[in-house]
């Protein structure tokens, strides 16, 4: 029996039990939990209360498309929508039983292991444009992705709240190495920040506060002398490149399209300014509720990393994704994901319509 978490009336949760029993007898994997988000919002007060790896093997069945964008913040392995279907049902089910990314991982969080590297030299691991990745896929991948790359050095490490890892007895080569393993599928931040913590003995016997300053440093240093990295958009089905978009507006437009670069900020994320050489400039805003899209002049809208993160069938992103392209098809508009997978740019091209998208599966990246 799967423990059910409802506020709903007797015959709803009646009827979605059935249907999820009638998957699990059929094969599907059960999963821990399951969730009927109701519109009070409890649902929200007592689910957030779980662990993430137990949200993460949960499954949330929604009324509205509006529910989806809170359901991806929680972490929910898999979701459906009501009234449920066994197709619908049987894809959440088997989505909840993949393992979340990071979950496994164990990271020492004591920092008296770094004490064993004192007579070697430690390393700094950050995310390159860390305000920038922190608001477009939010707080938790960024530290699952920080302690995911622990687990695969096999190092004494503490993973901080910036969030940012300290790694002992490893070579940057080798932490560049790991990394690009980790993050070859695409959807995740490209090029991390390696630094070597300073040598002198206050650092040594208190290397948290000394990578603190070193952060800092960074920071401060970065925002004024890097030039962003600048990456291209393809236009699907067709498959051309009409833009270019970076984390900053930079010194100069790319030739070939647009370019795109945040200005200014929305409840989801940024709001994206495209500008070409002829002097024109449209928006594209960053937004999860399919109620929004008409809101909006522009050619298209944009759904953060954020809230696409997982993208395959049966999963919260996957509903979420398909609940606002139906609306930007009804308004003649393109919708934007970026930093797609190869699954992810296959779940787009089999739905069809009209895509911005960009990422190591797209050719030119």
């Amino acid at each position: 029996m799967i423990p059910i978490l409802s506020s709903e009336r007797t015959e709803v949760t009646e009827a979605v039990t059935s249907v999820v029993d009638r998957a699990v007898a059929g094969g599907a994997p059960a999963c821990k939990l399951l969730v009927i988000a109701d519109e009070s919002g409890s649902w929200l007060r007592q689910f957030s209360r779980l662990a993430r790896d137990e949200r993460g093997q949960a499954v949330v069945a929604v009324k509205r498309a509006s529910q989806l964008a809170c359901a991806q913040r929680l972490g929910f392995g898999g979701a459906f929508r009501l009234p449920p279907s066994i197709g619908s049902v049987t894809a959440a089910l088997h989505a909840a039983s993949r393992p979340l990314f990071g979950m496994a991982v164990t990271c020492l969080a004591d920092a008296e292991a770094l004490q064993t590297c004192t007579e070697r030299r430690l390393s700094i691991v950050m995310i390159e444009n860390r305000s920038f990745w922190y608001e477009q896929m939010g707080e938790g991948v960024l530290r699952r992705l920080l302690a995911a790359l622990a687990g695969r050095l096999s190092a004494p490490s503490v993973v901080l709240p910036w969030p940012a890892l300290i790694v002992g007895d490893i070579s940057i080569k080798n932490i560049r190495r790991e990394w690009g393993e980790l993050t070859s599928d695409g959807c995740l931040p490209g090029e991390p920040v390696v630094m070597h913590l300073g040598t002198a003995q206050a650092d040594r016997r208190d290397p948290i506060r000394a990578a603190y300053r070193k952060f800092e440093k960074h920071d401060t240093e970065n925002s004024t002398t890097s030039q962003p990295k600048i990456r291209p958009v393809h236009n699907l089905p067709q498959g051309d490149r009409i833009g270019w978009w970076c984390t900053d507006r930079p010194g100069s437009l790319c030739e070939g399209g647009w370019t795109a670069s945040p200005n200014g900020r929305t409840p989801a994320g940024f709001k994206w300014r495209l500008d070409t050489h002829e002097g024109e400039s449209q928006f594209v805003p960053d937004l999860v509720d399919p109620d929004e899209v008409s809101h909006f002049d522009g050619p298209a809208v944009r759904i953060p990393p954020w809230a696409t993160r997982g993208l395959h069938s049966g999963t919260v992103a996957h509903l979420l994704i398909d609940a606002v392209a139906k609306e930007a098809d009804r308004e003649g508009k393109a919708v934007w994901i970026s930093r797609v997978c190869s699954v992810a740019l296959g779940e787009i091209l089999r739905r069809g319509g009209r895509w911005w998208v960009d990422g190591r599966a797209v050719p030119g990246e």
